[in-house]
């Protein structure tokens, strides 16, 4: 089974804006809400990165991340290369579109997810790149969907940028997951409140977000604007970290030149 891609004019992502919880007739067309590079760490050692970019557009909110990361199997450290592109409304977050494409030992497997707005459901599709694939339905759950992918962690930066203008101390979220049987279940969030941590050599305050679902269970910490500086799984060691802006030095004048002497000077 065969399936449109993004086409390269709708993957196109700029730089960092906080999202607002103004209407739309009051954004910017085109507003970019994040960007960056995520450090991806197991036991303090690095075992990967992942690039993304996450922008409102029209009537639409898109994001697109790539993630290289090495995984430890019988055969050794071996590569895993994974890339996503999804679309929410921009004035519900209701997911449109969500795609996946990992690629593993020279196999590509993709997972992806339609909806539309007027639909009760979700359509699931998988396939392995070059073989047929399989598609099936799933009951969409009331409010808004988000997808959690093994290895993407841009996927909670979006949530947390969703979450960004919202008090609360602790609300349900919809969770759609992939596996033998994709389920949508509800997971919960609760806010910590805020946190003095080090990132980027230096204390940064902090709102300590808390994912739990069953036993698992993820901790986050974001920026006022909902960006997401540092995600961990401690039972398993995962720190995910977000890189700090490079700064740009300041250009310096160069020295004026000494003046000429004067004639009989």
């Amino acid at each position: 089974m065969r399936f449109i891609r993004f086409s390269l004019a709708f993957l196109t992502l700029l730089a960092a804006a906080p999202v607002s919880a103004r209407p739309i007739t009051q954004e910017p067309r085109n507003r970019e809400l994040d960007r960056g590079k995520f450090t991806i760490r197991l036991h303090d050692h690095v075992i990967g990165a992942e690039n993304f970019g996450i922008e409102a557009r029209a009537d639409s909110i898109n994001c697109l991340a790539r993630s290289f990361r090495t995984q430890r199997t019988d055969k050794g450290d071996e590569q895993v290369e994974k890339w996503v592109g999804m679309s929410f409304g921009r004035m519900d977050w209701g997911l449109r579109f969500y795609q996946s494409e990992e690629t593993f030992r020279g196999e590509t497997y993709v997972r992806g997810v339609m909806m539309d707005p007027s639909d009760t459901a979700l359509t699931i599709y998988k396939e392995r790149k070059g073989a047929m694939g399989e598609a099936n339905r799933v009951a969409a759950a009331p409010g808004r969907t988000f997808v959690l992918d093994s290895g993407l962690y841009t996927l909670f930066d979006l949530i947390c940028i969703y979450l960004s203008d919202q008090t609360f101390t602790t609300r349900p979220l919809n969770i759609l997951t992939f596996g033998d049987r994709d389920t949508v279940m509800e997971a919960q969030v609760t806010n910590l409140g805020h946190e003095t941590i080090r990132w980027a050599s230096r204390p940064v305050a902090a709102r300590r977000l808390q994912f739990s679902q069953g036993a698992a269970t993820f901790d986050a910490w974001v920026d006022p604007a909902g960006h997401m500086l540092r995600l961990a799984h401690a039972p398993s060691g995962l720190v995910v970290e977000r890189e700090p802006p490079e700064v740009k030095k300041r250009a310096t004048s160069p020295a004026p030149k000494p003046a000429a002497p004067k004639p009989g000077g």
